[in-house]
């Protein structure tokens, strides 16, 4: 991809302490294809505190130390980088909700050094509440572009800093599984007569992963027969252990079952396997576990939430419930086991929402074009 482009500028990443495969987020996966793409015209550096590499051949890394307070050591040793690494000139920060004195010291160093800095935003559908948004404000401004990876999140952010953000959907190139939904199953061991119905992503308390399991527990024992149904969690978390607990004193470890963090490059096999996809978070930015399953033509039930509402519609590209409450959750799992082709017809409705809205390459060239 992009084969004619000239290999001449090196790009700048500050990580946080954790990278894909290492560790399973929408961010996280989407830093490590961009780093990927960028890599093949690109001189890459990479500045993070953890200690993983990623796999990429013009990738070049340097370790970041755990001094604290963070606030200050962090800023201060993306200083001593760029010190030493004039030539380096293009800086991409993926925004956090860091103390806004990490942000402050960024825009001197990005005004110091004439840095062109490219901002991603994935934090939040409310903006950090710091008690001196001037000073995150002044970050903002001075960076050359500021990126929103949803319409939701720009309109929250606009609002609050003054900026205009740029949108750009979080897109990761996807494949489907050469193995058919039987030997999926057969695979992980799942049950070949189940109702699958799968959540991909951090087993965390903004995703709400506990609805679901609380929606399967309200089923009647009669639904429970006839719908068999089979939850799947793709994912780690805080809450992993408290979901396995509820299971077993609810009676429901034959219908769920716990297959940790995937392999993104193996997501497609869960997807593979499954009859729905449910995803139940309180916010998402653009839900790259959404986009994967729209491409593989999956139904979705989703929280009626901040920005999934903005990628989905209700009825016609999925089925919306009401974030928390299991039992809406439970009736349109009915409606989606009672009513097969009109479910499909929501699946394929969204498939074409990704053909049309969710082009990879094209998020690739825009990136591209804001390095100098």
């Amino acid at each position: 991809m992009h084969k004619s482009f000239i290999k001449t500028h090196c790009v700048h990443f500050v990580l946080g302490d954790c990278v894909y495969p290492h560790r399973i987020g929408g961010m996280e996966v989407f830093n490590y294809y961009l780093i990927r793409e960028l890599s093949n015209n690109h001189d890459v550096e990479l500045y993070y505190s953890s200690s993983h590499a990623l796999p990429f051949k013009h990738a070049y890394y340097y370790k970041m130390f755990s001094l604290r307070p963070t606030k200050v050591f962090t800023p201060l040793q993306v200083f001593f980088f760029h010190l030493l690494h004039h030539s380096v000139k293009n800086v991409v920060f993926s925004y956090s909700a860091a103390h806004w004195l990490v942000w402050r010291q960024y825009a001197w160093i990005i005004k110091l050094f004439h840095l062109n800095a490219i901002v991603v935003i994935h934090y939040g559908w409310h903006p950090d509440g710091s008690e001196n948004p001037k000073h995150i404000r002044k970050f903002f401004k001075i960076a050359n572009n500021v990126v929103a990876v949803s319409e939701d999140i720009k309109r929250n952010y606009d609002d609050v800093y003054d900026i205009n953000c740029q949108v750009i959907p979080p897109l990761v190139p996807f494949g489907h599984s050469h193995l058919s939904q039987v030997e999926a199953r057969k695979k992980y061991n799942i049950p070949q007569d189940a109702f699958v119905i799968a959540m991909v992503g951090s087993l965390k308390p903004m995703k709400n992963p506990q609805t679901l399991l609380e929606s399967i527990a309200g089923l009647t024992e009669d639904e429970r027969r006839k719908i068999k149904p089979h939850v799947v969690y793709a994912g780690d978390g805080v809450l992993c252990t408290e979901l396995k607990n509820y299971s077993t004193e609810h009676g429901l470890t034959e219908f769920v079952t716990f297959l940790g963090n995937v392999p993104k490059e193996q997501v497609c096999e869960v997807m593979a396997m499954i009859d729905c996809y449910v995803i139940a978070s309180d916010f998402e930015g653009t839900s790259v576990s959404v986009l994967e399953a729209m491409y593989n033509c999956k139904p979705i039930i989703y929280a009626n939430s901040p920005g999934l509402r903005d990628m989905l519609e209700d009825g016609v590209t999925g089925k919306a419930f009401t974030c928390k409450d299991s039992e809406v959750l439970k009736n349109v799992l009915l409606d989606f086991f009672y009513q097969p082709e009109k479910t499909q017809q929501i699946a394929k409705a969204a498939y074409e929402l990704y053909i049309q809205r969710y082009n990879y390459s094209q998020v690739v060239t825009a990136y591209h074009n804001m390095l100098v």
